[in-house]
């Protein structure tokens, strides 16, 4: 180890770039061999970027931007100078970034849209996945591109193939949704099994609700779809925990358990204002639709016919934004708190309860059947959408240097 450190100390003196680039990195994460020195580190990552690696560049570019912990200050300005020397080389991970701060009008740099679509589709076409997963969601909603869903559908499948849990899960919807790809339900339900099997508990509870509700015959397993629902419902997913009590209460799939199916009903209870009169455990009719009336927690409301599987957290909340379409002035007022229900809004356009549309291509997490509807709900989807955006960029962008 001795003979190998002083080889590489030679190297990154007489100004081979790559040497300098191991030697920075290793003193600044600290080896077996070679203590820490996060000082002396950077000094050589520095010198290595000045000449052109980079590798070197992006790793300098995370430390200035607070990404790779240590003492080193902030310097925003910096930080993007040696992120766009990077991704102008074509270091993926940098032009992943680049497209991120630009989607946002962050670290400096102006809001643009279509810039950052640039940056991502460079970083897709060498196979990042977190890119083309970006780039996706961007066609999806037409967000700085021309809206195509054939071309979301892509870039989704591309990702998922690569393993990528967030592709896996969207490519499995558009199957089962029809959009941007010939419907093929069987195709989709296989994606959202992968999905659904690296523990992503919208897929899970997707497929709990598909397999017992919502396919054709063929495909319908009860048993199976339930055991979705559970593995959702235990990981904390309110809408699975609220239909997996239906599965207790019916005897759909598992035993019927009334007891158990209170416990896990109170478990995913509604904590919005929204409330339904219906006894739990209520037996549909011969169609499998239960009567029973939405109130917006102000004593006022409207009768309702729904399909027991709707009787869900996102089954009231969906009919309170129809309320509120309709007029109904109380439930209107009520869409603030609606707004920033994750899991409702993710479901359905909470401008009118329509559960067609795209996912806010800023937040991934809101859905809107259109335009108009984005349009009237964006004083209150506004806050939630930058909290929601942040947190998606702290997940899918590189939070370490590796």
């Amino acid at each position: 180890l001795d003979i190998i450190m002083r080889a590489l100390r030679k190297a990154a003196d007489q100004g081979r770039a790559h040497a300098q680039f191991t030697l920075g990195s290793r003193l600044w994460w600290g080896t077996r061999d070679l203590p820490k020195d996060q000082t002396a580190g950077f000094a050589w990552l520095l010198k290595a970027a000045e000449q052109g690696h980079s590798e070197a560049q992006f790793l300098v570019a995370m430390i200035l931007g607070g990404d790779c912990g240590g003492s080193m200050p902030v310097n925003t300005e910096m930080r993007i100078h040696w992120l766009r020397s990077a991704a102008e080389q074509g270091h993926a991970k940098a032009q992943h970034n680049m497209g991120m701060f630009y989607h946002k009008g962050s670290e400096g740099l102006p809001e643009d849209k279509a810039m950052a679509v640039v940056w991502w589709r460079k970083a897709a076409a060498q196979g990042l996945q977190w890119s083309q997963l970006s780039l996706g969601g961007a066609y999806a909603v037409g967000d700085g591109v021309e809206q195509d869903e054939a071309e979301s559908a892509v870039w989704f499948l591309k990702a998922a193939e690569q393993g990528d849990v967030e592709g896996q899960y969207e490519i499995g919807m558009c199957y089962v949704e029809g959009k941007g790809v010939t419907k093929n339900v069987r195709r989709g339900v296989r994606w959202l099994t992968k999905a659904a099997d690296q523990n992503h508990v919208d897929a899970q509870y997707t497929l709990g609700t598909l397999l017992l509700h919502e396919i054709e015959d063929e495909l319908r397993d009860h048993q199976v779809g339930a055991r979705w629902l559970a593995r959702a419902a235990e990981a904390g997913h309110k809408l699975a925990a609220a239909a997996y009590a239906e599965c207790l209460a019916t005897g759909r799939g598992v035993e019927r358990d009334t007891e158990a199916s209170r416990t896990w009903y109170e478990a995913g209870a509604v904590h919005a204002q929204s409330t339904i009169s219906l006894p739990l455990g209520a037996e549909p009719d011969a169609d499998g639709f239960v009567v029973g009336e939405v109130s917006d927690g102000h004593g006022k409301g409207r009768t309702v016919r729904l399909q027991l599987s709707n009787l869900s957290e996102t089954g009231i909340k969906r009919e309170m934004a129809r309320a509120a379409k309709d007029g109904h002035a109380d439930a209107a007022a009520n869409l603030a708190g609606l707004a920033g229900d994750r899991e409702a809004t993710a479901k359905f356009c909470i401008g009118c309860g329509s559960r067609e549309g795209a996912r806010c291509a800023r937040c991934g997490v809101a859905k809107f059947c259109s335009k108009d509807c984005q349009r009237k709900m964006w004083p209150v989807h506004k806050a939630h959408c930058v909290q929601w955006a942040q947190e998606a960029a702290a997940t899918r962008a590189p939070a370490s240097c590796d």
